[in-house]
């Protein structure tokens, strides 16, 4: 036995169970603990054990010679020479003496440390492969949601450009037909004398176009200059209800051609310091809403002070907007309704909030289907921090 023993991989002792004296220690347990065999057997148990729970593995081992019973246990040594603590399962196996001896104790001393470095090493690779798993969904996902964004805006461009190209040809058209029917005039006119009212007529209609494509240019110049963070102001004191006034007035042709009316009520005296084109063209913006969606019916213009704010709201009573659409209408390129049934880029409304929100102020719409819409432009009587005073200058 002793033969098998000295050629296992496996250290292993023989413990005399009542002195617990080790009488018989192979070459791979001597190795273990780096000691010449002469001085581990003869030796008692707690002297070869290199591990501060000797006391624990000597109640074992004086049971198991008691009881007869095996029993299985890890311990954490220290040995010399070994760079971190070892860690040792043992197995107390009992074997029974001659007539004239005690029994004695098998001890088997396994070393685990290394397996049990793989299996922590092995769960720290699972961990790293969790993690790694969980962040590669999370690209992919992310993935998906920057090709589905780029997907809608592309869609979005490609809208904008059909949206523009139309708007754009609309007034280009009229003046294409003013200065054909100039050119019949023209031929057909007896002598050099052409009436005034034919040359005011299409001087009137071609200068109302010319203003729309200057507006619809003004407007996507505006788009660019908030993506960058460059829309011009220019700080003054303003007369709010002369400045709606004046802009109601401004817009009669669009009015009448709206084939509709607007009332403007303002409720005493409300000034401010504002860029009055700004303001204005919020105004501008919302009232042009009004005229395309209100059906022909009275606009309502009101103009109000209410406590440190300035108030400005515009009432129609035409298509109305789903509460579902509210939030909508005004992001970038969005309509109420599609571009074919009514005209306009869908960015009004979107530059008038950031207008209004740079202001620190708001714009809201109260609408249902059918009953017309409230738009309320609300504006500090002061301009914002976030709003310098340039005076006469300008900023690009």
């Amino acid at each position: 036995m002793t033969f098998l023993l000295d050629h296992s991989l496996q250290g292993f002792l023989l413990i005399e169970g009542q002195s617990l004296v080790v009488r018989y220690a192979n070459t791979a347990f001597c190795e273990l603990v780096r000691r010449p065999r002469s001085e581990v057997e003869g030796s008692r148990f707690r002297d070869v054990l290199p591990c501060a729970a000797s006391e624990d593995c000597l109640r074992r081992t004086s049971r198991v010679a008691r009881e007869g019973v095996s029993q299985s246990h890890s311990i954490e040594v220290n040995v010399p020479g070994a760079l971190v603590p070892l860690t040792w399962e043992l197995q107390l196996s009992p074997v029974d003496g001659s007539a004239t001896s005690a029994r004695h104790v098998l001890v088997q001393i396994m070393d685990m440390t290394e397996s049990i470095e793989f299996r922590e090493q092995m769960v720290r690779i699972n961990e790293k492969l969790i993690v790694s798993s969980i962040a590669q969904q999370e690209l992919a996902e992310k993935a998906e949601k920057l090709n589905a964004e780029l997907g809608r805006a592309l869609s979005v461009r490609d809208d904008f450009i059909a949206i523009a190209s139309h708007e754009l040809r609309t007034p280009l058209t009229s003046l294409d037909l003013q200065q054909q029917l100039l050119e019949l005039t023209l031929e057909s006119v007896q002598g050099d004398v052409i009436s005034k009212d034919i040359v005011r007529k299409a001087l009137d209609i071609t200068n109302r176009q010319i203003q729309k494509l200057a507006r619809l240019v003004e407007s996507m110049l505006d788009l660019s200059r908030i993506n960058q963070g460059l829309l011009r102001t220019r700080i003054e004191d303003v007369d709010l209800g002369a400045l709606v006034s004046d802009l109601i007035a401004g817009m009669s042709n669009e009015i009448t051609s709206a084939r509709t009316t607007v009332d403007l009520i303002v409720e005493g005296k409300v000034t401010g310091r504002w860029d009055a084109s700004r303001v204005e063209q919020v105004c501008v913006n919302l009232l042009t809403n009004a005229l395309k969606y209100g059906e022909r019916r009275p606009v309502i213009v009101r103009v109000t002070r209410q406590g440190a704010n300035a108030q400005v709201s515009v009432r129609d009573s035409g298509l109305g907007i789903a509460e579902v659409d509210h939030e909508r209408i005004f992001q970038r390129f969005e309509r109420a309704v599609s571009y074919k049934h009514i005209s306009g880029l869908g960015i009004g409304l979107f530059i008038a909030r950031e207008i209004a929100e740079a202001y620190g102020g708001s714009i809201t719409v109260k609408s249902e289907p059918g009953c017309g819409a409230t738009f309320t432009f609300e504006i500090p009587l002061f301009a914002a921090r976030n709003v310098t005073d340039l005076g006469d200058e300008q900023t690009g």
